[in-house]
């Protein structure tokens, strides 16, 4: 449920929303962690913390996979709520509003865990294969590391980072103000200043890079060209089709994901230098949806969904004015290797056809991590045209939660972007990067 809506319907309840804050605070201690924080949640978005709810600094504020709460509190449904060890708040009133989030100071990286080649206390945004190296991109630094993961350049653009997009010449990094176009050795081609900034982004052909607003209703996506560092063309607004792009493979189009219910998947494509809509992907329960996904060989025809199943890109009747729903994201078989129930924690592909997903083997309860010691997880790499499994290697490390895998063919291994979020020193969002090494070819 957004934000929006919780107000709405607690003005029904009452003036000033006095009574749904005070059913909250009597409720509170009886909950559950995770009601717990919903309630908090709930408790903020009504303005609750000025009616006693929370004495804690920055709690009730907006926060972001790129900006953190500070230090005892949580980031839920994109409001800082208290953790679940929190102390408890008072029923007085509070003198003043909510205060605003304390800024994070910038950490270094830090040591690196026995099973990574690299980690930092930040979140991260990005990970980018380029040869034997890659390309790190977090809220306030892109690294450049080789293949051991040391450290063999950076760029800090002073600006929290919100996105960052890569076509193997140009790697676009927009923060709060500015999208910076920078060569695989993070040296600066352009600077484009953003009117707003893009929570996700693709890189389109000609070093053109398709900024996303962080918009819900009449989202306007921006067209820059990196070359000249200037912004070339403007989308008419559109409303309700989801955050995460996602380019197609040698295609002019891109998708996007909304984690709505039900989720979907929305086909643009690029019309010069104006991103237009497509059509959708049809309703359909029976399949697993998330922003976990690869393609196909590139022109992609298929996209994979995170259940494994296989989404066909353009089906029939895509686009063609007639329909008032295109169904250009329509189903079309499943990979079928996936047990029961199970679901790719992540996928990436090598662009020839072959894809790779890690999932669990012993999925964890909720709050579990991703992987474990004892039960592991298991990276396929699958054969999608023939529906067949051509390796699977067991990984048995611990991991908290997967926020991207890449393939690096000139190391012929995958790496891994998992995030440490609350589990590092002081409870700070952090990350780490794990490989894993695949058979020989």
């Amino acid at each position: 449920m957004r934000a929006d809506e919780v107000r709405r319907i607690a003005v029904s309840w009452g003036s000033d929303h006095i009574l749904p804050c005070r059913l909250l605070r009597a409720s509170v201690r009886e909950m559950r962690a995770d009601r717990r924080r919903l309630a908090w949640f709930l408790a903020m978005v009504l303005g609750c913390e000025q009616a006693g709810t929370t004495g804690l600094p920055g709690a009730g504020s907006r926060c972001s996979a790129a900006l953190a709460c500070p230090a005892g509190l949580l980031c839920v449904r994109d409001v800082c709520v208290p953790d679940d060890e929190a102390p408890l708040p008072s029923a007085s009133p509070s003198p003043s509003a909510t205060p605003t989030p304390t800024p994070t100071p910038s950490p270094t990286p830090t040591a690196v865990p026995r099973d990574a080649i690299f980690s930092a206390l930040r979140a991260p945004i990005a990970l980018f294969e380029s040869g034997s190296f890659l390309l790190v991109v977090d809220t306030e630094t892109v690294w450049r590391l080789d293949a051991d993961g040391r450290v063999v350049g950076q760029f800090t653009p002073g600006r929290v980072i919100t996105s960052a997009a890569f076509d193997g010449e140009y790697l676009a990094v927009a923060d709060r103000a500015i999208v910076t176009a920078l060569s695989p050795a993070l040296v600066e081609i352009s600077r484009t200043e953003l009117t707003e900034y893009c929570s996700s982004s693709v890189m389109m052909d000609g070093h053109r890079f398709v900024c996303g607003p962080d918009s819900f209703w009449r989202r306007v996506f921006s067209t820059i060209d990196l070359v000249s560092g200037t912004i070339v063309g403007r989308s008419v607004p559109y409303s309700g089709e989801g955050d995460k792009m996602m380019r197609v493979p040698g295609r002019s189009d891109f998708i996007t994901f909304a984690d709505y219910d039900p989720p979907r998947f929305s086909l643009f494509e690029m019309r010069d230098t104006v991103a237009a809509y497509v059509g959708r992907s049809p309703v359909d329960r029976s399949i697993p949806f998330s922003s976990a996904n690869a393609f196909t060989a590139s022109p992609s025809t298929h996209m994979v969904t995170t259940g494994g199943s296989l989404l066909r890109v353009r089906g029939e009747g895509c686009g063609v004015p007639e329909v008032s729903l295109p169904e250009c994201l329509s189903r079309e078989g499943d990979l079928g290797l996936l047990p029961l129930e199970a679901t790719y924690l992540a996928l990436t592909q090598d662009g020839q056809g072959q894809v790779f997903g890690l999932w669990s083997s012993a999925p964890q309860p909720n709050g579990g991590p991703a992987c474990s010691s004892e039960a592991g997880c298991l990276l396929d790499h699958i054969d999608v045209s023939a529906r067949r499994l051509v390796e699977r290697l067991e990984y048995r490390e611990h991991v908290e939660a997967v926020h991207a895998m890449v393939y690096q063919p000139a190391e012929r291994r995958v790496v891994i972007v998992a995030r440490t979020d609350g589990a590092s020193p002081g409870g700070r969002i952090g990350y780490s990067l794990r490989t894993i090494s695949l058979g020989s070819p």
